[in-house]
């Protein structure tokens, strides 16, 4: 690990740093400590590198690879993280028995979906949702001008195609 490297381990830490880097996000120490955890249960960590720009620290490898991220990226892989565990935590439950105790799984899938409230707030101040209207006017354009060329199946089969083949950072809100 470089020994320039710093780790944030405390919300305060990632809160600091936004205030020189970030200003434009609204953030608390509570968004900034949900960020921290779920980097931590991924074995992740984020840190400073010697020039003070936010890195993503991969903990699970020897060598501690460290690679920039943004902070927008580190609120886009969190909501798909939250995500995820909201699928995979609603499965688990659903396909519990009946008189299985269920309690513990309700009380994960709750605090998940609190999670999930508050991401949907910080989400919302990435440059993914603009980048994700723009994407859709852009097929709804290409969409209305198909339409009285070829018709609406093809119209609508042209649409599907395209959104299938568009990958969409930050698609996950």
């Amino acid at each position: 690990m470089d020994e320039k490297m710093h780790f944030m381990t405390e919300p305060e830490e990632l809160l600091n740093w936004m205030k020189e880097h970030e200003e434009f996000k609204v953030m608390n120490k509570e968004d900034a400590q949900i960020l921290l955890n779920y980097m931590e249960g991924h074995d992740y960590r984020l840190g400073t590198d010697k020039d003070g720009s936010l890195v993503r620290v991969d903990i699970n490898t020897d060598e501690y690879e460290a690679e920039q991220y943004s902070l927008d990226d580190v609120i886009d892989i969190v909501c798909e993280w939250n995500d995820e565990l909201i699928r995979y935590t609603s499965q688990e439950l659903n396909e519990l028995s009946q008189g299985q105790d269920k309690s513990s799984l309700e009380v994960k899938l709750a605090s998940l979906k609190q999670d999930e409230i508050r991401l949907d707030k910080m989400f919302e101040q990435t440059k993914y949702p603009a980048e994700i209207e723009a994407l859709a006017v852009q097929l709804a354009d290409a969409f209305i001008e198909r339409l009285g060329l070829v018709g609406i199946d093809q119209s609508v089969k042209e649409l599907t195609d395209s959104i299938r083949s568009e990958p969409v950072k930050g698609g996950a809100r």
